[in-house]
């Protein structure tokens, strides 16, 4: 009775195990080479020692996992003895299948690589050399437009005393941040050249630490940014919500704090999460194929983290901004003049919250199929994809935030010595309306911190007009 009893749990646990897609992988060294045990489990169902896939891609056998569950099923009601279903998934032989029949030409790959590799991205065939270097050279491109424009910021920055104002801090932040995801693209260019993980284990953790780091830091400063302009706009005279120094440096030591203890769990691989090889197997990230408990929550709370909170905040900052700034215009400005402000606020808000929406997204959709058991979905390319998308924002970033900014551009013509002579010094400014005037912030893209009154001496002189001051008056304010 006992017996029977014991089977039917086992059956159940079987039933239960297979409809949640849960796995482990359990290394032995039976033959010398390693071989992983693995409860029955979809991708890998049917695939034995001796028998390696045709195909590009093992597809999951659910029918294998019901008929096994019923022949056992069967068997119990027969009086017979249910046996554990196993099935040996050889990586080794995946491995060399894989090498063999890719264009590798780079040095031995250890097995310490190897063995992290997650075996879901074996069972496909290996790109082609084009796909290889047409990737190669995207993020080339990138990596001399990103390092360009991020270094050129950070240099401007400490040349010029009249940048280093508390709000543009946290844009010379988002320039570090976007630098330091920039310096995977090198290790990512000689991979592809050798169309496969030349750089090995070690680099492999340095790479996905690199793009974790810093993209996690690139997000908090985005959002800290957004709320920095919302304090600005909506809450001009509240002394609290002003912009110091000391916030702004706070802020920044948080953001980094933050970017690390997301990144240095995985590169510690002390069960939580694991950095691996992915796609194509020339870039590594977050293992989200990882099926274990600890892993799943890990990611999904980082996933909460890092996208869920952010994506909020700054969409909630920047239609309050742009709600503010509306309601100002509708009280003191031409409807001509007022509908030409709104649009291009708008566009700004748009550009905003569409370009970090389209960087980071695609990422996050990928890292939950992974985490959630839908990797069927996944594909070698469709994991790169978004990794291109993530590495376009850090390059755009310095453009958009500070390239965009009149006092960047402004410092930036004197740097190069194509500074010209104001073509407005025949308007006179005959009175102005300062949101806040004890406060010295910058903007990013066009968000409005003052709204300016002007009159102009033109034929109509009766009319007036409201602009969005980027400039400052005090550029030195040590708020």
């Amino acid at each position: 009775m006992s017996k029977r009893f014991a089977a039917i749990l086992f059956v159940l646990c079987e039933i239960i195990a297979n409809t949640s897609a849960n796995y482990e992988l359990t290394k032995q060294d039976a033959t010398g080479d390693n071989t992983l045990t693995q409860l029955v489990r979809p991708p890998f169902v049917g695939l034995e020692d001796d028998h390696l896939p045709q195909s590009s891609r093992m597809m999951a056998s659910l029918q294998t996992i019901s008929a096994t569950v019923n022949d056992q099923l069967s068997s119990l009601a027969n009086g017979g003895i249910v046996e554990e279903t196993t099935i040996i998934v050889n990586v080794s032989a995946l491995w060399s299948r894989y090498i063999a029949l890719s264009g590798y030409s780079g040095p031995t790959i250890e097995d310490a690589f190897r063995d992290r590799i997650n075996p879901f991205w074996l069972q496909f065939d290996p790109p082609s050399s084009t796909s290889h270097y047409f990737l190669g050279f995207i993020y080339f491109m990138m990596m001399i437009f990103g390092l360009f424009g991020n270094l050129l910021v950070i240099l401007m920055f400490f040349r010029f005393k009249s940048l280093r104002t508390p709000a543009n801090y946290m844009v010379i932040n988002l320039a570090f941040a976007d630098f330091v995801i920039m310096l995977e693209a090198p290790l990512f260019v000689y991979n592809s050249y050798h169309q496969g993980p030349a750089t090995g284990n070690i680099w492999c953790t340095i790479y996905a630490t690199l793009g974790a780091v810093g993209g996690t830091v690139a997000i908090g400063t985005l959002t800290m940014i957004s709320i920095d302009r919302y304090n600005v706009v909506v809450y001009p005279l509240n002394p609290n919500r002003s912009t110091t120094r000391l916030k702004v440096a706070l802020m920044m030591v948080f953001s980094w704090i933050y970017g690390l203890i997301f990144s240095i769990i995985p590169a510690l691989d002390i069960g939580l999460s694991r950095y691996t090889p992915e796609g194509f197997l020339t870039a590594c990230s977050f293992d989200y194929l990882d099926r274990s408990w600890d892993a799943r929550v890990f990611m999904f709370v980082y996933f909460i983290f890092a996208w869920v909170v952010p994506i909020i905040a700054i969409i909630f900052c920047y239609v309050q901004i742009l709600r503010v700034v509306i309601g100002a215009n509708n009280s003191i400005q031409s409807s001509k003049n007022k509908s030409k402000t709104e649009l291009k606020l708008a566009g700004v808000v748009i550009g905003i919250i569409g370009l970090w929406f389209i960087a980071w997204t695609p990422y996050a959709i990928v890292a939950m199929l992974g985490v959630f058991g839908y990797e069927r979905l996944l594909t070698p390319l469709g994991s790169m994809v978004p990794a291109i998308l993530a590495k376009t924002a850090a390059c755009i970033d310095p453009y958009f935030y500070a390239m965009n900014h009149p006092r960047y551009r402004q410092e930036l013509h004197k740097m190069f010595g194509l500074n010209k002579q104001d073509m407005g010094n025949s308007q006179y400014q005959t009175s102005r309306y300062t949101r806040n005037a004890s406060r010295v912030d910058d903007s990013e893209g066009g968000a409005s911190e003052r709204v300016t009154i002007e009159r102009k001496p033109a034929a109509d002189d009766t009319s007036l007009s409201v602009s969005i001051d980027l400039t400052e008056t005090n550029p030195t304010s040590n708020h």
